[in-house]
């Protein structure tokens, strides 16, 4: 199949194990691609696109987002591509999470403004009833509407039809975004790395390296070793023998085969060629080879096609003596690197790569004749001087003008289309003067001038150009072929005799003499020029489509979208997705300025949008639930209202915020009410430049003394903030621990972990086990002793450390393994296998063994206690301290194993009823315990209830139970029984019933709307804490629309014990419910106890309770604070 260069990158985003292949693959079925391409990841198919153009299309798969192995192309593959899809199982609520929080951040980091479309796998699980949980139909259409994605796709494996209607839809958007794409201003490499959390490893690629894979450059070599895999496919004689062709003579005289063909095969390597060191010509293309390492022993190779396999690297075989072709095409290759070892080498094609830079390989390649590195990531045209190309193809690069094709004197064809080329300039025919054939297609090039200086080109006889701004100028055609007379073909059609005389005609070549015949035959008539298309009449119409002569402007006519929408002011799909990508990144506090929301500069028109007073609302609450800093609003389209609500806005924030509304019209309408308006004592500031106002006023609105002393405190605050919360979050294994001893539940938990296990030595958790290892210490100040006990033939070797009774415990040395064993076996059930790759005997004076890719971190405080784990003496002690007895059966199995044991003795069954029923005897000690707290937590919970809790009761509506928990928190979270209720006034809470909250401006109050029944509480949950933090479900019941505040304050209950955080939404809400609709709505909250654990999707309910107090609602380190000083106050 030819090459057509006209391909649509679909960058497939998601976990690693998902089901993305089998996606693929589906796809590819259906089609009937799949007998094309043999490979599924990185496959490369033909597709029809039913969009009136007859061009032959492809469309390439680009897997392996997630594989840690192809981590360097993930900002390369997000920015070539036309569209993404973000993947999940719709059965693993982890791989949506995983989603949120570091795919699409990578893709927002990326810079890429393909469409994005949300993209469900596996969904055939979730309608087998509830045997599997699945992330519900309604959440994902919120999300992927909440983050701009212009839909979700619903699909399943097993129904290719869902599979084929996903990939379609995908492909009409990303045919779109091709077609648009050349007015993309350049999008440079991010500068500063992506965030922590897109950088966060994933879990299979949390490895630590050691120093020989460093120097074994271990990323390249990882890769071209999966060919060992179980699923490998090897090339076998069968395939050999059918390959096989083109019979004819060797360099000995000896008849061979000179030609293999071994394309679509699906292979993994190709280590059977060795033999056939006479081959010339080899195809190995679309298979999945990763390494093309047995090709160096064909020495005789004179043409090789090695495209549309897996290889990451060009020069992974050692180089034949005669290369003259290379094709090397839609491979995942990162890097042109150094041909100078092929020195024959004529052609090479790299098309459908990811190299960003051509760099200084091919400088030594004095036969290259055709180079072909067409769409891949490419800015600048360099290191190619003085090389005798006549073939340089470029297209659909990240080219900004033709800055270095100067050196390639011998050049016959460049074609640089759909790039970002806004002047050809650069192009002289002083260096380039073979040249006879330039396609500029698909750019932004807006000049005529720019055309006629390409008359110097005495060869150039074919020319594409369109589509460019500059060939919406009136009769492009005509002004073209009488510029360049030397031209054969424009836009693929030909310029014949007869287009160019007429284009002559047009300039007035012939008007002279037409004027002298006429007089010389009616000298007593005037001439009149009768021709219906001149010079004159060309400039005019483009001064009056343009505003000046020969340039069509950057973008050239903009497109008439009030036809293809409906109206004027309504969006398209992709600036609707832009808006609403806008406010995501925004919730996520500003993505990629840092608290800068910007709705003024965009990536290029046809996603530009103007504000209007609709959005506001969106808006306002992203800048709020984000933390924003800058709001840049420009010009925007709004009546005086929507200036005055943002002012009221910025007047209520308890920050400052600074808004630029420069060249927004309605600005002057408040005249001198905006000065009065204005919140300038909370250092806000306000850019209103071009709008009309005095300069004094517009210097006052800027406030910049008290602006910028603000923004300092402000910073200030959000550090300690900050800092607060990382003192908290890092707490989260202590207070989960205590969350999953103390919950209510049917029956007891298991015991808690000893104090020697990991488990209790995480940060902020490890106190306790700190200490009773100082007491341990204290007694045993020489750890676990060894000596020799008995005399003569009774002596053997024996360990013995003192316990907490005085007493004295000795371990013969089958106990001592066992509890060795046993202390592997706890540091395993951590996680932790870092001696997997060890053998032989522990020895402390050898190396550290190396760790197993999944072996999990001990904890900074264990690891420094008792240092090298796989001995441990220390450790063995510790346990036995706390504890942990040696395990009978495990003794019983060393004395059986033991070849110096001189005698066997049975095992003391005594002893092991004993060490049984003394593990029984804590058992059933720890579930009375545990028994009876819940029964006076319960207690507890009644007395609450009956005090704060009306009957009936509404579903998720309740107040006693958070009174409850922050009496058990005020008493120490320890309960004696019939302890007394703490009121909720000494938390600092009002209730509804005693002190109504004040009418909110917008929209009716949550508790008044569900009081009076028009509004239901459908389900509310609550996982962790901060942006989005809590998810809200309500249905309106009655016939109209209904506008629902949840002011900030408002407080959220745990339904029972659960020993998590309570939350209390952080700030103002206004939920639109359509009548007999349900919504879902996400609000960010406030934790309001910090002495438990993050909810983790835990049922909520709305209490009767709420905090007014703009001191303590500021920021979460308030919340925190105000809190602990009431928690402090013991009754």
């Amino acid at each position: 199949m030819a090459e057509s260069g006209r391909c649509l990158n679909l960058c497939i985003v998601g976990d690693v194990g998902i089901g993305i292949s089998s996606f693929i693959r589906t796809y590819l079925n259906a089609t009937g691609a799949r007998r094309l391409d043999a490979t599924i990841e990185n496959a490369v198919v033909p597709i029809i696109l039913d969009q009136g153009d007859e061009a032959p299309w492809q469309a390439r798969f680009i897997d392996n987002f997630g594989n840690p192995e192809f981590s360097k192309l993930r900002q390369a593959s997000l920015c070539v591509a036309h569209v993404v899809f973000l993947c999940f199982r719709m059965d693993a609520q982890d791989t949506f999470t995983r989603l949120k929080d570091i795919w699409l951040p990578a893709y927002w980091h990326s810079g890429s403004a393909a469409p994005v479309f949300l993209v469900g796998l596996r969904s055939d699980l979730c309608n087998q009833g509830n045997k599997v949980s699945c992330i519900s139909r309604e959440k994902a259409i919120a999300f992927a509407e909440c983050v701009g994605a212009l839909s979700f796709l619903e699909t399943s494996s097993f129904s290719s039809d869902s599979v084929k209607q996903a990939v379609d839809q995908a492909l009409a958007a990303a045919h779109l975004f091709h077609s648009l794409q050349w007015q993309l201003a350049p999008q440079p490499p991010p500068a500063d790395p992506a965030p922590m959390e897109v950088q966060r490893p994933l879990v299979d690629e949390a490895r630590e390296m050691t120093e020989t894979d460093v120097k074994a450059e271990s990323t390249w070599l990882m890769h071209e070793q999966v060919n060992l895999s179980v699923r490998s496919r090897e090339l076998d004689a069968e395939m050999l023998k059918k390959g096989l062709s083109e019979l004819g003579l060797t360099p000995t005289r000896q008849h061979a085969f000179l030609r293999l063909d071994l394309v679509g095969l699906g292979l993994t390597s190709v280590e059977a060629v060795r033999p056939y060191g006479h081959l010339q010509y080899l195809d190995v293309s679309r298979n999945q080879l990763r390494t093309l390492q047995p090709l160096g022993a064909l020495r005789l190779l004179l043409h090789l096609n090695a495209s549309h396999n897996l290889l990451i690297r060009t020069q992974n075989f050692a180089a034949p003596d005669a290369l003259e072709t290379m094709d090397l095409s839609y491979n995942l290759i990162t890097s042109l690197d150094d041909w100078g070892v092929h020195k024959y080498l004529r052609e090479l094609k790299l098309r459908g790569n990811f190299i960003d830079t051509i760099g200084p390989g091919l400088r030594r390649s004095a036969e290259l004749r055709l180079l072909d590195v067409s769409e891949n990531y490419i800015p600048r045209i360099e290191n190619l001087n003085d090389l005798g190309v006549r073939t340089l193809l470029l297209e659909q690069n990240r080219l900004t003008s033709l800055e270095g094709v100067g050196t390639l004197t011998q050049l016959h064809v460049l074609n640089v289309r759909h790039n970002n080329i806004t002047s050809i300039s650069a192009l002289k025919a002083n260096d380039v003067p073979r040249l006879r054939k330039l396609v500029i297609s698909d750019n932004r090039i807006s000049l005529i001038k720019e055309i006629e200086e390409l008359r110097d080109f005495y060869f150039l006889v074919e020319l594409v150009v369109q589509p460019n701004p500059v060939g919406q100028l009136p009769h492009f055609r005509a002004q073209v072929a009488h510029r360049l007379q030397n031209l054969r073909s424009l836009d693929g059609q030909m310029v014949s005799a007869e287009n160019k005389v007429k284009a002559d005609i047009i300039y007035g070549a012939d008007i002279n003499a037409r004027k002298e015949v006429f007089e010389q035959l009616l000298p007593r008539e005037t001439f009149v020029d009768r021709r219906l298309v001149t010079e004159e009449g060309i400039q005019a119409s483009e001064l009056q489509q343009f505003g000046k002569w020969g340039d069509a402007g950057p973008f050239g006519l903009p497109p008439d979208v009030t036809k293809e929408n409906g109206g004027v002011g309504v969006r398209t799909s992709l600036q609707q997705a832009q808006f609403q990508q806008c406010m995501a990144k925004a919730w996520c506090g500003g993505v990629p300025i840092a608290g800068v929301l910007d709705l003024v500069d965009f990536a290029a028109p046809f996603v530009a949008f103007s504000v209007t007073d609709a959005d506001l609302p969106a808006i306002l609450e992203a800048v709020a639930e984000g933390g924003v800093e800058e709001l840049r609003l420009g010009a925007a389209t709004l009546s005086e209202a929507g200036v005055a609500e943002v002012l009221a806005f910025m007047a209520e924030l308890s920050r400052p915020l600074h808004v630029d509304l420069a060249g927004c019209v309605s600005v002057v309408a408040l005249g001198e009410h905006l000065s009065s308006l204005f919140p300038y004592e909370q250092g806000c500031s306000l850019e209103v430049a071009g709008c009309g106002l005095p300069k004094v006023l517009e210097d006052q609105l800027r406030n910049r003394g008290r602006a910028e002393e603000a923004r300092r405190h402000a910073a200030e605050a959000k550090q300690r903030n900050a800092e607060r919360v990382a003192s908290y979050m890092a707490e989260q294994a202590k207070l989960e621990m205590f969350a999953a001893d103390h919950c209510n539940a049917d029956q007891a938990p298991p015991m808690r972990l000893p104090l020697c296990h990991p488990a209790r030595w995480q940060e902020g958790g490890s106190q306790e086990a700190e200490n009773e290892y100082k007491a341990y210490r204290a007694l045993n100040p020489d750890g676990l002793k060894h000596e020799n006990i008995g005399e003569g033939e009774e002596e053997r070797l024996a360990w013995t450390i003192v316990q907490k009774d005085g007493s004295s415990l000795t371990l013969s040395i089958d106990e001592l393994s066992a509890i060795q064993k046993q202390k592997d076996d706890m540091l395993k059930d951590w996680g932790y296998n870092g001696w997997d790759e060890w053998e032989g005997e522990y020895d402390a004076e050898l190396p550290k063994p190396p760790k197993s890719p999944e072996s999990r971190e001990l904890p900074l405080a264990f690891e420094t206690t008792f240092g090298d784990v796989r001995e441990a003496p220390d450790l063995c002690g510790f346990m036995l301290w706390v504890g942990v007895m040696p395990n009978l059966d495990i003794v019983e199995e060393e004395k059986r194993m033991r070849e110096e044991q001189d005698r066997r003795f049975e095992l003391d069954e005594e002893e092991r009823r004993r060490q049984q029923a003394s593990w029984q005897h804590q058992r059933e000690s720890w579930e009375a315990e545990w028994r009876e707290e819940q029964k006076r937590c319960a207690t507890l919970s009644e007395a609450a209830c009956h005090v704060y809790e009306a009957e009936p009761k509404q579903p998720y509506r309740g107040s006693g139970q958070i009174i409850a928990h922050f009496t058990f928190i005020r008493l120490g979270s320890r309960l004696r029984g019939n302890d007394p209720l703490t009121p909720h006034t000494d938390f600092g809470l009002k209730r509804i019933s005693e002190k109504p909250k004040p009418k909110p401006k917008k929209g009716t109050d949550i508790h008044e709307v569900i009081g009076s029944g028009i509004i239901a509480i459908e389900a509310a949950t609550g996982t962790g804490f901060g942006l989005h933090a809590l998810e809200v479900v309500l249905r309106n019941h009655a016939n109209d629309d209904a506008e629902v505040a949840v002011p900030c304050g408002t407080i959220f209950q745990h339904v029972d014990w659960q020993h998590r955080q309570n939350l209390m939404v952080s700030i103002d809400y206004v939920v639109q419910v359509p009548a007999g609709k349900t919504v879902h709505k996400q609000m960010s909250a406030y934790c309001m106890n910090s002495s438990c654990a993050c909810s983790c999707g835990n049922p909520m309910a709305l209490t009767d309770f709420y905090c007014d107090d703009a001191q303590v609602l500021q920021d979460q380190m308030s919340v925190w604070a105000h809190f602990d000083s009431c928690f402090r106050k013991r009754t």
